[in-house]
């Protein structure tokens, strides 16, 4: 859903409970009405989950509803499962060992949907219907699980503005829909839609982990300083996830180090703030949206990805502060690409440098001659390519010359 970046976005993680769940399905078949649960707020409206049976149905149909105080136009890109709703996934390779069980998924449609007054459904189409602990074997009054992942986008109130969006443009050229038939060709050549929402799924899971009560964290970080002058705080965190994405904290947590003893690792030189981006990176496996365009913590995030060798994250920083070059920051990304190994954001900047006269003035008029140095071998480096690219081209057209003649 990267199209829709330009819209405000609202991450839903939340499980939903029905309790009385045969009771209430008997009472919804009786008075032919659904069960209304509420499930999760975003954009300041309560949502709710639908629970709806036909006659002879061993499984409920489920619908998001939203009881709206003003108009929406909003994008919902949300998946429900039940661990009480299970389908076969076919037998296992001995056909002594039982079949595989796989949950069942209900999935948004993915297109955009107005939410008016006094209210608005949307139907969750479940990928494949129950096979196993389906409404048959649930008792009287027990209680179903649900859990909603995934997002919604709130587009912009005026439907016509979404034009204004590069991907809502590129639906009306020509020759778009094959492009993008072509586009889920090829992914479904590598990942299966299943593939696909289960990695969703667990990538949700692994943000919501520091949150979870029963999942307790393991190591404490402790910044240098408390923002404000007040007592330092420690923050913490897993340490198979330190491990897992850096090298550095999977060495200090193991063996006879200290940290690993103490289950504690001091941060030195890092505030408060800069540690919570830095967890809020390794726990969304990625850059957190607070921090995208925000270039002092973008610089800030770039230096701790380098130093605890999180290559992944350190190249995103890269990229994102490669769009937000300008002739007031240029000399100091050169100096933070060089210091944390940034090449193609290095790359990046002196290319914006060298593409006007007056930036490269400004830069060979400042105090800092590493920088200066850095645009010197750079226009060196190009005029000298230049050249050669000139001379190989001269030669190639004599030796067409000569032949003509010939």
């Amino acid at each position: 859903m990267t199209s829709l970046q330009a819209f405000d976005r609202e991450s839903i993680n939340t499980v939903v409970h029905v309790p009385d769940y045969r009771l209430r399905q008997r009472l919804s078949l009786k008075h032919k009405e659904a069960v209304v649960v509420e499930a999760f707020a975003a954009f300041d409206e309560m949502f709710h989950l639908q629970l709806r049976w036909g006659e002879g149905s061993n499984y409920p149909e489920l619908f998001i509803s939203s009881v709206g105080a003003r108009y929406h136009r909003l994008m919902l890109d949300l998946a429900a499962q039940s661990p009480h709703f299970t389908h076969s996934t076919g037998e296992a390779i001995y056909s002594a060992a039982a079949p595989q069980w796989a949950p069942c998924t209900w999935n948004a449609p993915g297109r955009p949907s107005e939410v008016t007054r006094p209210s608005s459904v949307m139907q969750l189409l479940v990928d494949r219907p129950p096979t196993y602990h389906n409404d048959i074997n649930i008792s009287l009054d027990q209680t179903v699980t649900f859990t909603l992942t995934g997002s919604i986008w709130q587009l912009d109130e005026d439907p016509s503005a979404s034009l204004h969006c590069k991907s809502f443009r590129l639906r009306k050229t020509p020759g778009y829909e094959a492009q993008q038939h072509e586009e889920e060709e090829d992914a479904a050549a590598f990942f299966t839609s299943s593939q696909i929402r289960t990695a969703r799924s667990m990538m949700a899971n692994i943000t919501a982990a520091r949150l979870l009560p029963d999942v307790s964290t393991d190591v404490q970080l402790e910044p240098d300083e408390e923002e404000g002058g007040g007592a330092v705080s420690t923050r913490g965190a897993h340490a198979f996830m330190l491990q897992a994405q850096s090298p550095v904290f999977r060495r200090m947590l193991v063996g006879q180090m200290v940290e690993a003893t103490e289950r504690r690792v001091r941060m030195t030189g890092v505030r408060p703030r800069e540690l919570d981006d830095l967890l809020a990176a390794i726990y969304r496996l990625g850059v957190p949206p607070e921090v995208r365009e925000n270039e002092e913590r973008l610089l800030v995030l770039l230096g701790l990805a380098d130093r605890y060798e999180l290559v992944a994250l350190r190249e995103d920083c890269a990229s994102l502060l490669a769009e937000q070059l300008t002739e007031a920051n240029m000399a100091a990304i050169i100096k933070v690409a060089d210091l944390h190994q940034a090449a193609p954001l290095r790359a990046a900047a002196l290319e914006f440098i060298t593409a006007r006269v007056e930036r490269i003035a400004a830069v060979m008029d400042s105090d800092d001659a590493t920088v200066r140095k850095s645009v010197r071998d750079f226009l060196a480096t190009t005029e000298a390519a230049n050249k050669m690219h000139s001379a190989t081209a001269s030669a190639n057209q004599q030796q067409d010359l000569v032949t003509l003649t010939v």
